[in-house]
Order: C-alpha cells, then sequence, then structure tokens
C-alpha cells in the first residue's frame, strides 16, 4: 500500500442523523430492524434505509459501529453511513472499528460528535485495494468468532449435562449452609500497601478462575489481625457477593493470601467435590436462584444470610467424580481453544493496525 492517500474523513463520508420512530410504526411483528446505538432495538414493518450501511452509535452507546443490509430504520440516537465512490461499506467498517470511536464519546451521558470523528486522517487506497483488505480481515476474523462460537457451544454442552445428571427429579438438592461453611470477608477494607501478604478482591475473582492482576497488598505484620475471621484452604471456593455478583474461582495451593470485602469463601463439606461445588454456583439454575435473592437496582448484591438459603444438588460422590471427569476433560480443551483463540484475536488486531496505518 505506498502512495496511499490520507485524508480526513470529512473528505469521503457523511454522518447523517438517524431519525426517531413512534410507538404506533414499532411492530414486534414486522419485517425491518430498527437500530439503535447498540444494535436492534426492535422491528418495525417501514423503513427509512434499504442497501448497505454502517450504523455509528451517537447517544448511549455511542461510537459502537454496526455493519447492516437491507430495509432498516436507524433510530435517532445513532449516525448512519452510506456507501459512495471514496470507500467500500466493508472497508470502512473495519476502519471505524479500529479507530475506537467510543474513546471520543464526551458528557454525563456519552455521546459522540461527529466533528470530532470528522477530524480524523485515514487512509483511503483504492476501493479495489480496500475490497481486498476488508476480505482478508473478514476471514480472519471469522476465524476467531468460530472459535469463540465453539467455546459456547463447549459451555453449553457442560450445561446440558449438568441438567440431565442432576436435575431435581434424579438427585437431591440442599441449601448451602447444609452442606457447607462460610468464611465472610465482608466489611471494611483493610489499609493496603505496597508489598507484603497478597490480597484477594472482588476483581480477582473471575468467571471460574483467579486472576491475580491486579496485585494489591497488606502489610505482613497485618495478616493475622485481618484474618482473625478464618483461614481458607486450599479447594475452597471464592464467591463475589457485589460488583461482581456471583463470580466464583476455587482456591490453588498457597501459602498466605488475604481476602478483601465483597467475598465469602464457601468451604465444601466431606459431601462435595470444590469442582462439582464450582461448577454447580455457575449453573443456570442455581445461579437464577442467587439473582432472585440480590438486592440492589443498579449493582447487584447479596447478603450471607441469603446465600446460605441458595440449594444446589448434591449427588452421591461416585456422580459428582463422573461429572468432574467429564468436567477436567473439558476444561483442559477449553484452556488451549482460549489459548489459540487469543492468539488469532492479537493476529487479527496486528492485521488490523497493518492495514490501517498512516504510514504506508
Amino acid at each position: 500500500m505506498n502512495n496511499v492517500a490520507i485524508r480526513p474523513l470529512k473528505e469521503i463520508l457523511e454522518l447523517r442523523y438517524g431519525k426517531p420512530i413512534s410507538q404506533v410504526d414499532r411492530d414486534s411483528n414486522g419485517k425491518n430492524y430498527i437500530y439503535g446505538a447498540n444494535g436492534i432495538l426492535g422491528k418495525t414493518n417501514k423503513y427509512l434505509i434499504d442497501g448497505d450501511a454502517i450504523i455509528v452509535g451517537r447517544k448511549g452507546s455511542a461510537g459502537q459501529v454496526n455493519r447492516v443490509s437491507g430495509k432498516f430504520w436507524p433510530a435517532d440516537v445513532t449516525y448512519y453511513i452510506l456507501e459512495n465512490e471514496f470507500f467500500n461499506i466493508d472497508y470502512l467498517y473495519f476502519l471505524l472499528n479500529h479507530l475506537n470511536l467510543p474513546k471520543l464519546a464526551k458528557g454525563v451521558k456519552p455521546g459522540l460528535n461527529r466533528n470530532d470523528v470528522y477530524s480524523i486522517n485515514v487512509p483511503i487506497p483504492s476501493v479495489g485495494i480496500q475490497k481486498n483488505i476488508a476480505e482478508i480481515l473478514y476471514k480472519a476474523q471469522l476465524l476467531y468468532q468460530k472459535r469463540e462460537k465453539t467455546l459456547v457451544l463447549l459451555d453449553d454442552y457442560l450445561k446440558s449435562s449438568f441438567l440431565k445428571m442432576f436435575s431435581k427429579e434424579k438427585t437431591d438438592w440442599l441449601t448451602l449452609k447444609e452442606v457447607s461453611n462460610f468464611i465472610d470477608y465482608r466489611g471494611k477494607t483493610p489499609t493496603k500497601t505496597s508489598s507484603g501478604i497478597n490480597l484477594i478482591t472482588a476483581k480477582n475473582v473471575k468467571e471460574g478462575y483467579l486472576d491475580f492482576n491486579p496485585e494489591e497488598f497488606i502489610a505482613t505484620e497485618d495478616y493475622l489481625s485481618w484474618m482473625r475471621r478464618g483461614f481458607p484452604k486450599a479447594g475452597d471456593i471464592l464467591f463475589t457477593t457485589e460488583a461482581p455478583l456471583g463470580n466464583t474461582a476455587i482456591l490453588p495451593k498457597f501459602d498466605k493470601l488475604a481476602f478483601a470485602q465483597r467475598i465469602i469463601i464457601i468451604q465444601p463439606k466431606a459431601m462435595l467435590k470444590s469442582e462439582f461445588l464450582l461448577f454447580a454456583l455457575n449453573s443456570t439454575a442455581v445461579k437464577d436462584d442467587i439473582f432472585s435473592r440480590s438486592t440492589g437496582s443498579t449493582v447487584k448484591g447479596i447478603r450471607s444470610k441469603e446465600l446460605v438459603k441458595v440449594k444446589i444438588p448434591v449427588p452421591e460422590l461416585k456422580k459428582q467424580e463422573e461429572f468432574v471427569k467429564i468436567y477436567n476433560s473439558k476444561m483442559k480443551l477449553k484452556q488451549k481453544m482460549n489459548v489459540q483463540l487469543n492468539l488469532m484475536k492479537t493476529q487479527f488486531q496486528a492485521l488490523m493496525q497493518k492495514s490501517f496505518s498512516l504510514q504506508q
């Protein structure tokens, strides 16, 4: 891509304002989609545009970019862009995503000013070259999207296997109070230091695993006084009670760790395998029970006196071990696939960077 023209976006495209659509014109059985800043808002039998276009969020999810085709209605919280002689629509879609337009949003209720977009300088090769670049990027994107779908199917397989093996008709369901003990670290925040004993916060507990980044500490001399509520052990389950609610992880072998507020340690009794409890807490039925007992309008949280009432299936240990064996084999496959997925995404981003660099 030598001698590629570098031009401001205002010279090659127009961000046109979407239009409001009345409630009367909305129809859940309509043939055409209504697009908002965050994607599809609903359906209608009317349409404002018929053809290939790009939707850019103007208010709300400001800067989000969607590629659309056919008959549709862009709502008044969006901009829309129609193809012209300067660009291939798919090339522009990838280019705008690469530009990370949400970073331009301003205000308490984020809004995207089109003049800020217009001022960005971008490489504009010939339309033929744009088409070739878009085809390469589309193929690369399709590869990692297929891998993402495979990972979703893998999770769905485990969830369906869990439901088949441990439905309420086949297995006794007991409360967490009956099958575990709690160590509750909620309360005041400990004094943090630049080094010392690793402090595990809710930010470290992800969906099914423990991530030691970001790394925080408490002073070594504060460890015993802070941990007076109890000492967890390897195999215990970390559960976040708020921000976010319901993330879980199994504690690996460790020397010393401290735990911050918004974390409850769930210690399974002899009747429960740790891996089984972890998956049970993340199953759809148990998650629904947890969230039904939560409080808060914007930030959901659960109190320990409600969490102990949550029920989980408790089959005989042999059945648990059978499921854990399936779970572990699928997790090994999932970890391998996640490594491959991250590599695919890294390669895709490198390809995007190369395609849209101003130093052509």
